[in-house]
């Protein structure tokens, strides 16, 4: 299984089109799961910079 939370899928009007991945989780779960992974590498970004 992988470890990633989203993929790539497809287009639309704004340019790549970003999706979750775990579909069979509840969304308030899998999507806060998103959002820590999305805040530890924007705390990452932000101490390196």
């Amino acid at each position: 299984m992988s470890d990633r939370l989203t993929r790539w899928e497809g287009q639309d009007e704004d340019g790549p089109r970003a999706v979750m991945v775990h579909r069979d989780k509840p969304f308030h779960e899998a999507f806060q799961e998103i959002l820590r992974k999305l805040a530890k590498y924007e705390d990452l970004e932000e101490n390196d910079g």
